[in-house]
């Protein structure tokens, strides 16, 4: 019995870093968005310090899970750059002005942005920005209730030092975003159903949020400590359901290893055969375009890359594959996702046109 939780206990601790880099993420902009949007309605000219230590902890905390990752790429460049350059602006600007409002809203784009790429588990090109978008949307409709509803929270409690009106009015103008924040929480798993993306929280998750609506459009003047309690635990709860479904955790008994995705311009699969000790890459490329130029495989580790010698086997017209698309296959030897831990994966084919065509994700070994 015991082994059983050993083994589970690298997803269990990839699920809990995913949870916390997103939570923080989250966080942090939830809370510029209750400073930057809400908070003004109350019409004074000072910040409770809860909100502010809060905006620092979270901060702190999207420096952290970069460095908990050990990985050198340009999301995770990207997130440490805006972690330093926003806590600089906590410490130093607290109180909102002009300029600090103007480049936070700016760190917050790209945080937006990373981690959409993060979360997406396709082709980085054209053909995916509308499901970057969708996932944009997404989380946007989960920062506000989340930002929100935790400042609320705050507010009501007696060290913020604001009169009844000044909460009454605070209050109607988070319903207000509150509600239309749910319409983008609610489209992407519309989105997902007509897909056919069935799942329990995309059939549980409407019903949720018909039912906060409803009580939000009859809370007309107040909303009581319980229900913001509910609505940020649910939205908590769907980060964690958000990150246990972006970490893979196949073992690596399971033979072989085998990674594939399509995309409308290439497709990739990749292959890691423990037993005979090799690896096979194939790519498929539109009819008559050739082989790859180069085709490349990446795993990295804690900061260790490892390049996969992969030379080109055979390639040409595959009849019995993906219409419209030749196939071009590729092998190595050696012996690669040896060692447990979170291992990311990063495949670069690039094409005679100057196509280039990137697959990423994050994969578990026990």
């Amino acid at each position: 019995m015991l082994s059983e939780y050993v083994v589970e206990l690298p997803r269990i601790f990839a699920i809990v870093e995913r949870f916390i880099e997103v939570f923080s993420i989250m966080l942090l902009l939830g809370i510029f968005f209750f400073r930057r949007c809400l908070w003004p309605t109350v019409q004074v000219k000072y910040e409770f310090a809860s909100i502010i230590r809060l905006e620092r902890i979270a901060a702190v905390l999207v420096l952290y899970t970069v460095i908990l990752t050990g990985e050198v790429d340009v999301l995770s460049i990207t997130k440490v750059i805006v972690g330093v350059v926003w806590l600089v602006i906590a410490f130093e600007r607290p109180e909102p002005t002009l300029i600090s409002d103007v480049g936070k809203t700016i760190l917050s784009m790209m945080l937006m942005v990373t981690l959409a790429i993060d979360s997406y588990q396709g082709i980085i090109d054209l053909e995916s920005i509308v499901p970057l978008i969708i996932l944009v949307m997404s989380y946007c409709g989960q920062i506000i209730p989340l930002g929100g509803g935790l400042g609320l929270w705050l507010s009501g409690r007696s060290q913020s030092g604001l009169m009844p009106a000044q909460l009454k009015s605070l209050t109607e103008r988070f319903m207000s975003w509150a509600l239309f924040s749910f319409l983008f929480i609610l489209f992407p798993q519309l989105i997902g159903l007509i897909k056919g993306e069935y799942s329990v929280i995309q059939l549980f998750l409407p019903l949720v949020i018909v039912g906060t609506v409803y009580t939000y459009s009859r809370s007309l003047h107040t909303v009581k400590q319980g229900i913001l309690g509910l609505n940020i635990t649910l939205l908590i709860f769907l980060i964690v359901h958000a990150s246990t479904l972006s970490v893979s955790s196949p073992s690596r008994e399971v033979e072989p290893f085998y990674w594939h995705v399509m995309g409308t311009k290439a497709h990739m699969s990749l292959r890691v055969i423990h037993k005979t000790e090799q690896a096979r890459l194939d790519t498929w490329l539109p009819i008559g375009m050739g082989k790859p130029v180069e085709a490349a495989a990446e795993l990295s580790k804690e900061g260790v890359k490892v390049q996969v010698p992969f030379s080109f086997k055979e390639g040409g017209a595959d009849p019995y594959g993906y219409e419209g698309f030749d196939k071009y296959t590729y092998l190595a030897s050696g012996t690669y996702l040896d060692s447990p831990g979170i291992w990311t994966l990063s495949v670069t084919v690039k094409d005679i046109k100057g196509g280039v065509h990137i697959f990423k994700k994050k994969q578990i070994v026990y």
